[in-house]
């Protein structure tokens, strides 16, 4: 038994001795060459999210490799699922989730990719959110968000007022309420759900006001990508308006050009007709010169003095 137990023990320590060479090399080694490329996916995808444009490049290259992904995909998953493929759902979906929030720490992020990761306590921790931050950083971060989330609230108008109530807190700040709303649309207060500004109503109130941008980012989108497909069909339209105009000027130009030769032709059927008329000029003042030397009368005279030319005569 004894033996046995040994054995176990001894086992276990040299799994251990191996799996923390493992870590300090292999692993570390192949994690810091993951972090490299997800820093270079990162540059890619800060240009993604700075020009919603850029992101039918991505479109085109998944259609390419025939990765199937839904036209609302956020660029971040659409990214990686290019970059490492359609195989571990799981493994695209936590690095999308690295990638944004990357953007939202963007400058440290930039500045050291591979340091941010590790601050954060590594791919695992960002993905479900639980860094390894201290809990006063935590606080911070949660009370800034807060704070901006009631500025931004407060900028809003209220739906409605209700007078002043000795039962109401008496802290300033967000509360939850249960209300009742009668058939006319009155409003009853029923109770107060917890205190004043308390955790859940920080995060319903950060909640809401991430939900409205979010709301406010799809309808621009929306509104983007229908501008896009506008501008598309116009473009679309005015290359078919440009060649029906340049097969009409070919056309044109056709035309002409047949017009000019037809014109040319007649110039020199002319010019023919011209030489024709004056060769038949020259040849008709031959004749005449011919026909004037055939009615010449010869005389000949006798010479007293040569016989020889009498004779030949």
């Amino acid at each position: 038994m004894t033996t046995n137990k040994n054995t176990i023990t001894a086992a276990c320590k040299k799994l251990i001795t191996a799996r923390e060479h493992w870590e300090a090399n292999e692993l570390a080694a192949s994690n810091r060459k993951l972090y490299s490329i997800l820093s270079r996916c990162f540059d890619v995808y800060k240009q993604l999210a700075a020009n919603v444009f850029l992101v039918d490049a991505v479109n085109d290259l998944l259609a390419a490799k025939d990765i199937k992904v839904i036209s609302t995909l956020h660029p971040a998953n659409k990214l990686m699922k290019l970059i490492f493929g359609d195989n571990d759902r799981r493994r695209v979906s936590a690095y999308a989730t690295v990638m944004k929030a990357a953007l939202e720490d963007e400058k440290d992020a930039t500045a050291d990719f591979a340091a941010w990761v590790n601050k954060k306590g590594g791919i695992e921790a960002i993905r479900t959110g639980g860094t390894t931050e201290n809990s006063t950083t935590a606080e911070t971060k949660s009370a800034d968000a807060f704070s901006k989330a009631a500025a931004q609230l407060s900028k809003e108008h209220a739906i409605a007022t209700i007078n002043p109530s000795s039962k109401f807190p008496d802290k300033t700040g967000y509360v939850l309420v249960l209300a009742h709303i009668a058939p006319d649309r009155s409003l009853s207060v029923v109770k107060f759900v917890g205190d004043v500004d308390d955790d859940r109503t920080k995060a319903l109130v950060v909640k809401v006001v991430a939900d409205e941008e979010k709301n406010f980012k799809s309808v621009v989108g929306k509104a983007i990508k229908n501008r896009e497909k506008l501008i598309k069909q116009q473009e679309k339209e005015a290359k078919a308006s440009n060649k029906a105009r340049e097969k009409k000027q070919k056309e044109e130009a056709a035309l002409t050009e047949a017009a000019t030769d037809d014109e040319e032709i007649d110039k020199m059927l002319e010019e023919i007709q011209a030489r024709r008329a004056a060769k038949q000029a020259q040849t008709d003042a031959y004749d005449e010169q011919l026909d004037e030397i055939k009615q010449w009368d010869v005389v000949y005279t006798a010479d007293e003095e040569n016989d020889e030319i009498n004779v030949a005569a």
